[in-house]
């Protein structure tokens, strides 16, 4: 008798050789593959993003829309492009063909964004990003009884901080009221001091600002001049001056308009255990392990704690990885289950060591698996589908060695010839066991 079947049971110093070397193997490749919750999948879009600040969703299509969809139209692979013109900025959104070279196509749509001089001049830069599948990984919350302003700066304190732990890069704030500066003029003003409204809107315009200003060549060097006048909050627009009289004084922004620095007027309710909150989602992207990432944010969560103020408090909460070590877990139950079963159901009717060397089996074909996804660095993650996969599994790789153990005793009992009867026995339903896992994989693979 010839065959793999026949040549391993014929040298067992090789067999068990192959089983230890292929056990230790996923034991390693554990660490280094991909956990998420839930597979990704390639997007294959990016987006073309301008802001447009003060102008209207018609100024933002004839000015902005319009010209990025003629400069990226014709770009190799476009399957669809979608724009939507919003009030201060144009997003356009370009769908590609599966298998296209993304990197290639950003990079192209880049250069001919870029190359358009047409654009308002007050629109600003334009950003072209792909968009990267995403998953949440887990929450943190803060809240307390404090200042509406003093909870967005710890909250954007605490992201910093979370996002210096390292390995995590997407974070995103929810139920946060975004800042905003009014001014508010003053008709009597404006009369006072001969100005109009237009003449309030060019200065704070034209003023507020930074502006490159050359270059300088000194005998030490080159120096780069910059006008550095861009407002930042209400007290630097209160002192933009609106006009400088012959005798020397000025006229301030402060002094014609009332300026105030706050939030904007947005309908948002962020409330945790009845009290305001704003709350950090934190998410897996590309080949980060989002049990890692949980883990690191606990550890932090816990840490913060105890440096934050009295009355404040700080909740990680909505974590993927419990669910994801859930269905681990779950596996390895089934996985001594099912050798449990093994060896009860053959030593019922068999000999005892027959069941634990078939039981032997069960791991190596497990952690055989995990070593091949590493070695040849398929795309396949630990998450749920894959667990799911690995569970159904279980039940046939149970199934398929009690059958084969049983033929193998059944024709040694039958021609007693030994390792020949135990090699014709595997051989009789080696065909059978394997187009019968063929045919689930068929079953349950992609269509």
């Amino acid at each position: 008798m010839r065959g793999p079947v026949a040549w391993m049971a014929r040298n067992p110093v090789a067999a068990n050789l192959l089983l230890i070397v292929v056990v230790l193997f996923g034991l390693f490749s554990i660490d280094g593959l991909d956990k998420e919750f839930f597979p990704s999948f390639p997007t294959e879009t990016f987006t073309v993003t301008v802001p447009y600040p003060g102008s209207s969703p018609e100024e933002v299509e004839r000015g902005i829309v319009l010209r990025i969809e003629e400069a990226v139209r014709d770009i190799p692979g476009i399957k669809e492009i979608r724009s939507e013109a919003r009030e201060g900025s144009a997003i356009v959104t370009v769908q590609m063909n599966p298998g296209s070279d993304m990197t290639k196509a950003v990079n192209l749509a880049k250069v001919r964004v870029d190359g358009i001089a047409s654009f308002p001049a007050d629109a600003e830069e334009p950003i072209v990003e792909e968009i990267e599948f995403s998953t949440r990984a887990i929450r943190v919350s803060l809240y307390g009884d404090i200042d509406a302003r003093k909870l967005k700066e710890l909250t954007e304190r605490v992201r910093e901080e979370i996002l210096a732990l390292g390995n995590i890069s997407e974070i995103s704030v929810i139920g946060e009221q975004n800042y905003e500066i009014s001014i508010e003029l003053s008709d009597a003003q404006l009369r006072l001091y001969g100005l109009s409204f237009d003449d309030v809107v060019t200065v704070v315009r034209s003023r507020s600002r930074d502006l490159p200003g050359g270059t300088m060549r000194t005998d030490s060097g080159a120096i780069t001049l910059r006008s550095v006048s861009q407002a930042y909050n209400g007290r630097e627009f209160e002192q933009l001056t609106l006009l400088t009289r012959p005798d020397g004084t000025r006229i301030q922004l402060g002094d014609v308009a009332e300026v105030r620095d706050d939030f904007a007027d947005q309908p948002v309710l962020s409330l945790v255990n009845g009290q305001p909150a704003l709350t950090l989602d934190i998410e897996r992207v590309g080949g980060q392990d989002v049990l890692k990432i949980t883990e690191l944010v606990r550890d932090y969560v816990q840490r913060k704690q105890d440096e934050l103020p009295d009355g404040i408090s700080i909740l990680a909460w909505s974590d993927a990885s419990i669910t994801l070590k859930s269905r681990i877990s779950l596996m390895l139950r089934n996985a001594a289950q099912g050798g449990i079963l093994v060896i009860i159901a053959l030593a019922q009717c068999r000999d005892l060591a027959i069941a634990f060397c078939v039981v032997l089996g069960l791991p190596f074909e497990v952690f055989g698996c995990l070593a091949t996804l590493q070695i040849f660095n398929l795309p396949v993650s630990i998450n749920m589908l894959s667990h799911f996969g690995f569970i159904l599994v279980l039940g046939l790789l149970v199934d398929d060695a009690i059958v084969t153990a049983e033929s193998a005793y059944a024709r040694l009992e039958r021609d007693g010839d030994g390792l020949n009867s135990i090699i014709g026995g595997v051989q009789r339903v080696a065909t059978a066991t394997i187009f019968g896992a063929l045919t689930t994989v068929v079953a349950f693979g992609p269509s």
